[in-house]
Formats: structure tokens, C-alpha cells, sequence
């Protein structure tokens, strides 16, 4: 059964092969792929499309690597990674390995069809940590953030991995499941995140298991 909080790939896949067919491809079977994890395989014109679904941006680096297998043994194919959303990162990498990304609304699929569902468990544990900040009446600021984590999940161990929780914050506010407010301490501005009432609810369906985690470990790092 798939887990609540991960997107609906074999509904994505779906309304990609929709989109593709929109844009004159014609879905190929299967059977002529040595690559068993490519989703779909379309030509177009006499070219070759190797394209893979993926239900998180957190999985993006496994995507390429099968693209790059495809375009190995397929020969003279394009690759193309679809992600519900697509970071410069992920731009900047897919770049430089010669793979094309886009992102789940360039093919018609709005984020508020996926944004319910694609919620990685990472992103519930970030939101947990926020809700616990807020209900001791602590700042959620990232360095916080990132020492809950820490102490309670036992990951982002290295203070190195700040810069991925802030790539999972940014993307929640996008979302709508954060709120960024600034505030100026020592005359220096701190980012604080507050969680909406969307992310709240969220949280009472699927994520409190991960605050009562975080509450048994002491809370904050």
C-alpha cells in the first residue's frame, strides 16, 4: 500500500503519457527497453524518449542514473526526468549529465493536485520539528530546526546539511505549509517558520508519530 505522504506515480504517469501524446509522441511498449525502471518509453518523428516518473525531487539523483543506463544501452535516446517540482540544482545537474527535467505543472498537473500526497517523510519530520518549536514557544529558525532533527531522527547529522534542510523549507513554503517571517536580534534578521493551518491539519493525519518522536527525545538538540 503507498504510503500517504508519497505522490501517486501510476496517476502522474498517467497524465504524462496524456501530455506526451499531446505533443505527437507515440507510447512505445515496454518490451524494447533494457532498462526496467524507464516509465515510459516514446518515440516521436524517429526520436527515441526515455522518460522516468518520480513521486519526490529527493530522488532525482537515482533518476538520472537510470537515464544515464537507458541512454547507455538504448543508443541514440533522449532522456527526460519528470519531478512534481525541480530545483536549480536539479536543473544545474541534469544539465551537465545532458538529461532534460521538467517539472510536473509543464506538463498540466497543478501543484495542488500533487501537493497533498507528495509530502516526503523528511518534509513531515521538518514540519514536526516546527510544530515542536512552536509548542514549547521556541523560534523555529533553521539552526533549531536542524538540531531536532538531529537529536530526534538522528539525521543532518553534519551542520554541512543545513543548506538541504533549507532546500525542504523553501519548498514547504512554496506549498503553503510554512510561513517565513523575518525578525532582527542582536541587530542581526533570524528567519522564523510558522506552520499554516494546512500544514497543522497535515500533521494530525500523518505526522504525529514523528512529534511524539521528537517529544520523547527532549524535544530540542
Amino acid at each position: 500500500m503507498r504510503k500517504a505522504s508519497k505522490v501517486d506515480e501510476a496517476a502522474l504517469r498517467d497524465k504524462a503519457i496524456a501530455w506526451l501524446r499531446s505533443k505527437g509522441y507515440r507510447v512505445e511498449a515496454g518490451k524494447q527497453l533494457l532498462v526496467s525502471k524507464i516509465d515510459i518509453y516514446a518515440v516521436k518523428d524517429g526520436e527515441k524518449l526515455a522518460v522516468q516518473v518520480l513521486g519526490d525531487a529527493e530522488e532525482y539523483r537515482q533518476g538520472m542514473q537510470v537515464l544515464l543506463a537507458a541512454k547507455a544501452e538504448l543508443g541514440d535516446v533522449t532522456c527526460m526526468l519528470l519531478l512534481p517540482t525541480v530545483t536549480q540544482k536539479v536543473r544545474e545537474v541534469a544539465d551537465k549529465l545532458g538529461i532534460r527535467v521538467i517539472a510536473m505543472d509543464e506538463i498540466g498537473v497543478r501543484e495542488s493536485e500533487v501537493a497533498e500526497t507528495r509530502l516526503s517523510d523528511t518534509k513531515l519530520k521538518v514540519l514536526a520539528a516546527i510544530y515542536c518549536c512552536e509548542k514549547e514557544g521556541k523560534d523555529a529558525y533553521g539552526y533549531a530546526i536542524w538540531r531536532v532533527l538531529r537529536k530526534s531522527f538522528n539525521m543532518f547529522k553534519d551542520f554541512e546539511d543545513m543548506g538541504n534542510i533549507y532546500r525542504h523549507l523553501d519548498e514547504l513554503e512554496r506549498m503553503k505549509y510554512i510561513k517565513l517571517t523575518e525578525v532582527t536580534a542582536t541587530g542581526k534578521a533570524r528567519k522564523i517558520y510558522k506552520l499554516t493551518a494546512k500544514a497543522r491539519q497535515l500533521l494530525e493525519e500523518h505526522g504525529m508519530p514523528y512529534v511524539e518522536k521528537i517529544i520523547s527525545a527532549g524535544g530540542r538538540g
